[in-house]
């Protein structure tokens, strides 16, 4: 069992956020995609990224961030 879970605006809960990213112009590759599909099928939230602002607004929607400048980068 997860240690938390995120609820959606739907009313699902998730327990994991999946991210893999990418370039522009990347794609999933290898066993990524059946990879991807499982997760979903457990009821994993799994996003492909391309840019920092998705990213950003995909990880401040999951944790339900007032301000998504709370993010902390480790450079």
């Amino acid at each position: 069992f997860p240690s938390h879970d995120r609820k959606a605006k739907n009313g699902e809960y998730y327990g994991s956020l999946y991210i893999e990213l990418k370039t522009p112009s990347g794609n999933l590759h290898g066993r990524q995609p059946e990879m991807r599909r499982k997760l979903q099928s457990y009821g994993q939230l799994v996003y492909v990224i391309r840019d920092f602002d998705s990213f950003k607004k995909v990880v401040t929607d999951y944790m339900k961030l007032d301000d998504p400048n709370e993010i902390i980068l480790f450079e």
